[in-house]
């Protein structure tokens, strides 16, 4: 049951990144290359599972490294999309005029990424997620139900409890951000233990975790669009003539609103257990 709900599991992801690949591939589409990237995330959680259930002899960091690099590319240029489609919903109010430099820089920045995004999306050899299957085809046979479950309740644990020890750590940017990581890998690590066995009592909190990565993630697209302000401030602020009053403004609420997100995934994984059983 086990090998055929991993192997399952892993199938319907290797078709999302393909399909989205191939998406991707003719127009950069901001859908496609979210679904790229999420379908990837969730390789890499199956992965990172997998190793310590191989007991080495299927290695994460070599059967995910051509699929890390098509990782990078695909976030790098959605996070600019996005950026544009955040900042563009805070400057709703104001003369485009105002913002004009900006958002020649955000095109400017996605001009570059896309080409990066297109050599990474051409080099990219679909095949090794089709040898990673077949490696683990053959370790998990004979491979006991039993062992399978304990061994990824184990390494749910580990993320959870990484989850718990930086909850404190607020201020922290880096380490929030770290958080939000795993964060999303414990909750795709709830869906593989959900196929594995679906009465296991220990991923009833699957809807909190959920819900707090959604929050973080919302925090997070808001820090990385006030990064990319502020970098451009300190570049555009040279030029004598430039008014930075409206990035002014602009900085204070999508840090206000970012900050608000960060509280309330917070909070909601403060009201978990982070731990199972």
């Amino acid at each position: 049951m086990i090998k055929e709900a991993l192997l399952s599991y892993f199938q319907a992801q290797q078709a999302t990144v393909l399909n989205n690949w191939q998406s991707a591939k003719s127009e950069h589409d901001v859908d496609a290359l979210h679904d790229l990237r999420v379908g990837i995330k969730r390789l890499k959680a199956l992965y990172q599972v997998l190793d310590p259930l191989s007991g080495g002899k299927f290695e994460y960091k070599t059967h995910f490294e051509d699929i890390r690099q098509l990782f990078k590319a695909v976030g790098k240029l959605r996070d600019i999309q996005v950026q544009n489609r955040l900042f563009t919903y805070f400057a709703k109010e104001t003369p485009l005029e105002d913002y004009k430099d900006f958002y020649r820089e955000l095109q400017k920045s996605a001009e570059d990424e896309s080409v990066q995004l297109k050599s990474a999306l051409q080099s990219f050899k679909p095949q090794v997620m089709e040898d990673s299957i077949n490696d683990t085809a053959v370790f998990l046979e004979g491979y006991t139900d039993k062992k399978a479950i304990k061994q990824t309740l184990k390494y749910l644990n580990k993320r959870l409890k990484q989850v718990k020890d930086l909850l404190p750590f607020k201020k922290d940017e880096l380490l929030m951000h770290e958080m939000r990581s795993r964060v999303k890998q414990a909750y795709y690590i709830i869906e593989l233990l959900k196929l594995m066995q679906p009465d296991l009592e220990a991923v009833e909190d699957a809807k909190g975790i959920k819900l707090a990565g959604e929050l973080l993630g919302q925090w997070h697209d808001h820090a990385v669009l006030s990064d990319q302000i502020r970098n451009f401030l300190n570049e555009a602020c040279e030029d004598d003539d430039f008014d930075s009053e409206p990035y002014s403004d602009i900085l204070k609420r999508i840090k206000k609103e970012g900050n608000q997100l960060l509280k309330r995934g917070r909070k909601v994984l403060k009201a978990l257990r982070l731990s199972v059983v």
